[in-house]
């Protein structure tokens, strides 16, 4: 199962590319809670799954010696269709420069719960005011 309805993608290893949409997507492998997970990176508009799981509303400012993305919302969702599309801090991220989703599926709710927290602790997201501590400041850098 993929956070993206894959009806309008072809999946090729960890890159999506979303024929409906001409644009490329990167998976994202994130090691938290003990254990890798794989965040995908979409448009805010893409076609949301009905998956459960954790999401963060990034800046991506593009490629330059990799790509870095720094989190402004840290949340977790039953339903990423539900939740996604019409969420409630958006606008805000989004004045904060957000300008992808990075979501990754999470099926147990107890799960989601604990990477959520220790997401918000390593990130310091500026709209998460709760679970926030003195953890790592700045954003994740993927390099391939």
């Amino acid at each position: 199962m993929t956070v993206f309805d894959t009806s309008s993608a072809f999946v090729y290893s960890t890159v999506y590319y979303n024929s409906y949409r001409g644009s490329q997507m990167l998976a994202v492998p994130i090691k938290i809670s003990n254990q890798m997970l794989n965040f995908q990176v979409l448009p805010k508009d893409s076609a949301w799954s009905s998956a459960a799981g954790v999401y963060m509303f990034c800046v991506s400012p593009g490629l330059l010696g990799g790509l870095r993305l720094l989190p402004k919302y840290i949340g977790q969702a039953r339903n990423f269709a539900d939740r996604i599309g019409n969420h409630e801090r958006w606008e805000e991220a989004s004045a904060l420069g957000a300008n992808c989703v990075m979501a990754a599926i999470v099926d147990n709710a107890a799960d989601r719960e604990v990477i959520e927290r220790e997401l918000i602790a390593r990130y310091q997201p500026e709209l998460n005011e709760q679970f926030r501590s003195a953890g790592l400041l700045g954003g994740y850098t993927y390099t391939h």
